[in-house]
């Protein structure tokens, strides 16, 4: 079995804390192949990326 977690989000919710790397772990234990996905700001603080880049939809947030 495997699964992917998108934008360091859990995904059992509260479960265990809301804390993802106890997921992890949790899920490492039972066998569980983990990927994570992230992407756009979930990567970089979106106040840095507007400051470097002029056409950042972060500008006016």
């Amino acid at each position: 079995m495997s699964v992917i977690i998108e934008a360091e989000s859990p995904l059992f919710g509260g479960y265990f804390g809301n804390d993802v790397v106890t997921e992890l772990s949790e899920l490492h234990t039972l066998g569980v192949a983990v990927a994570l996905l992230s992407h756009g700001a979930d990567l970089r603080g979106p106040g840095l990326y507007a400051s470097h880049v002029p056409a950042s939809p972060f500008k006016d947030a």
